[in-house]
């Protein structure tokens, strides 16, 4: 699971650095604003596309399907920023950036898919009779939250833990080694990059999966207290 996940959270500086040219255009805020709220358009994509396949390949319930991507799509827009319609055309129009979106969609509807399967098959979404019902369906959906959330605060560990490896490296270089220090700068500088924007998308992924898991969880509960 860790692997597919680092696939879709890995091009972060690909994504940057397709904004360069937006950004000599636009204020760096507007910006961020912009590529924020396609971020979250792009989350909400892939959450839609993977509830899809479950109800069309896996049998999970249509009326389930339809709870949790309202559940989403409500959390998403409540995290949308003011931006600006030119920026947003520039940067949804940005060639990199419609590359990194449509893999980025793609990938993780399929690891929402892969976790919710697996989640699924758990004796704690099955229940004490092994069946798979409205409730386990929501739990298990509510695990592959979890799981990703969780490999995505990993992957932040250990970028944080190859910038201080890299922090350390250039301190031993000698002051006239000029370009081992350009070096030891120059992966340090893409680390961080790649650090900040992965923080971006756990930020956002971490907000909704809270929110809509909390929703389940009373959805749960309801269920329970109907049955």
């Amino acid at each position: 699971m860790s692997g597919a996940l680092s696939n879709v959270f890995g091009s972060g500086n690909i994504l940057g650095l397709a904004l360069n040219m937006v950004s000599l255009a636009f204020p760096p805020l507007a910006v961020a604003n912009s590529l924020s709220n396609l971020l979250s358009q792009s989350i909400g994509q892939a959450f839609n596309k993977a509830i899809d396949t479950l109800v069309q390949q896996f049998g999970m319930p249509k009326f389930v399907g339809e709870m949790v991507k309202n559940l989403a799509g409500e959390t998403l827009g409540n995290q949308m920023k003011p931006s600006s319609p030119d920026v947003d055309a520039a940067v949804a129009g940005d060639p990199g950036v419609q590359d990194w979106m449509g893999k980025f969609v793609e990938d993780l509807a399929s690891s929402i898919v892969e976790s919710a399967r697996q989640g699924l098959d758990s004796k704690e979404a099955r229940g004490k009779e092994g069946k798979r019902t409205a409730g386990s369906w929501l739990q298990a959906i509510a695990m592959a939250m979890g799981s990703i959330a969780g490999d995505k605060a990993a992957q932040m560990v250990e970028l944080s833990q190859k910038m201080a490896d890299l922090n350390a490296a250039g301190k031993k270089i000698g002051k006239n080694d000029t370009n081992a220090q350009q070096e030891n700068a120059r992966a340090f500088s893409e680390t961080q990059s790649l650090f900040q924007a992965t923080s971006q998308e756990f930020s956002i992924l971490q907000n909704t999966f809270a929110n809509a898991i909390k929703s389940i969880g009373e959805g749960l509960t309801a269920m329970g207290r109907k049955g």
